[in-house]
């Protein structure tokens, strides 16, 4: 029994951390009396956790750097990959059997399983669900062309630069995904052999947790003592292109077999959509020729649902906003919204309080029209793509658009709902 303790002692620790952030039940079972050896007030628990053998701070935030490696979702696969191989084998590592399907629910009552008590092992308890999982892989937005008159917007001008404010990409969605893979294999060297997960995830891990002989992890940290130094690489995990929660994809199928076979090369070989970008305000009020906004990308005032709505019925390919926005979610500063001198449009300048701002680079991960929506105007061969913009892209296309620029836009996405 005294060895059984310890390993309880150790794989709890470890799995009370994970569970606060998975929200989902992971218990150890240790003796013949299962619920007896458990802890049963806060007091005890940390008793145990605290403990000679208990997990160390320090091996709590490695882990925890494994279980946030990428996007987190309310399911999808690399949930599932956390859940099932990299708590399981934790913890069949640790000694314990994995229950699995050798033990059958007689009933509500949690003591009424059938299983042989003699061994350690584990569960895990989860819902199932009928519902659509939204797995994001790639997603970029990119403005392609800034023309007035017919003439394309010079390099030299300030106003150019508004193109770095706007455009943005990202990889950073599943670590399951062969994109993210090849992407961060690539971009950090990490030497994993392609296509095989737990050798890229233990790889990866190891390089977010590389610490120098003081203890500081060398990629996390910023390059220098000072206010806003330049964050370490692992910051480029989180340049996540805007997607909102259940956004539709609009790579084709025929594209994404090929990325299946070339998955580092997704860049060129998911198109997208590219189309000018009108302004529509509220979408409930808006007063122009709808007929006008076909194959457009609009940028609204409106939420995303209802944006969803309008543009399936205009015919239009993608919508943004920063409706998500607000004091609750985007704390506000005493910053000039930053961009090249003389490319504030005079309403914005009206607007502007000159003491309140938004972090102007900051857009919430907020919900789209949802799953079932987007999944049926994909199946229809008619993907509309929904984003959370921050202030400064708005502004920047605000500022564009009304000046008498036309601008156009790709955007591109790629996933799988299942």
């Amino acid at each position: 029994m005294k060895q059984r303790k310890k390993r309880l002692n150790k794989v709890l620790s470890l799995l009370l951390t994970l569970s606060m952030l998975l929200s989902m039940l992971v218990i150890p079972a240790a003796a013949a009396d299962p619920i007896s050896d458990y802890p049963d007030d806060l007091d005890a628990i940390v008793e145990l956790l605290s403990g000679a053998d208990g997990v160390d701070g320090e091996s709590a935030f490695d882990y925890l750097g494994t279980v946030f490696l990428g996007w987190r979702t309310t399911g999808g696969p690399w949930q599932n990959y956390v859940i099932n191989d990299f708590v399981g084998q934790t913890m069949v590592d640790a000694g314990y059997t994995d229950a699995g399907d050798s033990w059958t629910n007689k009933g509500t009552d949690f003591t009424d399983w059938t299983h042989d008590y003699s061994d350690d092992f584990f569960w895990v308890q989860h819902d199932d669900s009928t519902s659509l999982v939204w797995a994001p892989e790639y997603a970029r937005m990119e403005i392609t062309s800034i023309t007035k008159g017919g003439q394309e917007l010079d390099d030299t001008d300030p106003l150019y630069a508004l193109r770095d404010v706007v455009n943005v990409e990202s990889y950073a969605f599943d670590p399951t995904s062969e994109i993210y893979q090849a992407h961060y294999n690539d971009v950090y060297s990490l030497g994993a052999t392609p296509g095989d997960t737990d050798d890229f995830v233990k790889k990866m891990s190891g390089w977010i947790n590389e610490k120098d002989s003081g203890g500081t992890r060398v990629n996390v940290f910023p390059y220098g003592e000072d206010p806003g130094d330049p964050r370490g690489p692992e910051a480029h995990l989180n340049e996540r292109a805007h997607l909102a929660t259940n956004a539709g994809f609009n790579v084709t199928e025929n594209e994404l077999e090929a990325i299946r076979e070339n998955p580092g090369d997704v860049r060129n070989l998911v198109a997208g959509k590219t189309g000018e970008v009108v302004y529509v305000g509220n979408v409930s009020k808006y007063t122009g020729d709808t007929s006008e906004l076909a194959g457009k990308i609009l940028l609204c005032d409106s939420s995303n649902r209802t944006n969803f709505d309008f543009a399936q019925k205009v015919g239009a390919v993608s919508v943004m906003t920063t409706a998500a926005l607000s004091n609750f979610s985007n704390p506000i500063e005493s910053e000039d919204w930053y961009g090249p001198e003389g490319a504030v449009a005079d309403w914005y300048t009206e607007w502007y309080d000159g003491e309140n701002e938004w972090y102007t680079d900051s857009a919430r991960f907020a919900g789209g029209r949802g799953a079932d929506a987007n999944k049926k105007a994909m199946d229809a061969g008619k993907p509309i793509v929904e984003w959370n913009i921050s202030p400064d892209q708005y502004n920047a296309l605000r500022t564009l658009i009304d000046r008498g620029y036309t601008v156009k836009m790709n955007v591109a996405t790629v996933g799988e709902m299942y």
